[in-house]
């Protein structure tokens, strides 16, 4: 056990669950974060943008990308309505982002303090996990309920950190819970389901595969599967790119926007 500044300890929570890197604006309710971060900067990096929008499409991107949960911070007020945009995009795709979200110091709080929101509120739509911490003490169980949400829930999990608590000091010991919330879904069928599958494919005239992100990494599946039934090829727009765009049986995407 070691004593940190709890804004040092939600670092290392963040190190702890593979976080490497972060997106986010230095600001002064945020402030008390940036500088845990800087603490724990050989384990995690610090990437500055210049909106906290695009940081929050960054951190969605990385989770589409990666499988693993992207991490976006914001200042109180404008600041944190900022990453709007950016954390419905992860909720719409269903991938897991945790949103640090700076908030006024307690003690100026309900006294309508230069930037301060009622921020709770802002983002009970987009999140499936949404908290104002209380004291600095749990700020490291809080950032670890947040992630387990995010990955089992498969989506934003937002937790909102007054000033003054990411600067107090406490007492840290890392969690032994084990990290078995970032496993992947597993999509397997049974062999019934398969036998489903198949039969329906047998009876088509013109069967088409159309793929989403689900299937990424598995490329070689695809294609292999795609080219013994003598299919052609479509995606969902976040499936592009899981197999080649100039292989012969890729058709391009299929959507709204496709």
């Amino acid at each position: 056990m070691s004593t940190v500044t709890a804004g040092q300890a939600l670092a290392k929570v963040l190190e702890r669950w593979g976080v490497d890197h972060v997106y986010g604006i230095p600001a002064d309710s945020i402030n008390n974060v940036v500088e845990g971060l800087w603490k724990e900067r050989d384990g995690i990096r610090f990437i500055q943008v210049r909106h906290e929008e695009a940081g929050a499409l960054a951190a969605a991107a990385d989770a589409k990308l990666n499988g693993t949960i992207g991490v976006a911070f914001a200042s109180a007020g404008p600041g944190s309505v900022h990453m709007l945009n950016g954390l419905y995009d992860a909720k719409m795709d269903n991938v897991p982002v945790l949103a640090l979200v700076g908030q006024v110091t307690t003690r100026f709080q309900n006294t309508h303090f230069f930037q301060e929101l009622s921020e709770v509120p802002i983002f009970s739509d987009v999140a499936v996990y949404n908290r104002q911490v209380a004291n600095a003490e749990q700020i490291p169980s809080v950032i670890e309920d947040a992630i387990k949400a995010a990955y089992t829930k498969r989506g934003v999990a937002v937790v909102i950190l007054p000033e003054d608590l990411t600067s107090t000091q406490i007492e840290y010991a890392e969690s032994k819970t084990p990290l078995t919330s970032r496993a992947q879904v597993s999509y397997a069928l049974d062999q019934h389901e398969l036998d489903m599958a198949s039969e329906a494919i047998a009876k088509a005239e013109r069967p088409v595969l159309w793929i989403g992100q689900g299937m990424s990494g598995k490329s070689d599946s695809v294609m292999k599967f795609a080219e013994h039934f003598h299919m052609p090829v479509i995606s969902t727009a976040p499936g592009t790119g899981i197999v080649p765009q100039l292989w012969p049986n890729y058709m391009g995407t299929r959507g709204r926007l496709g």
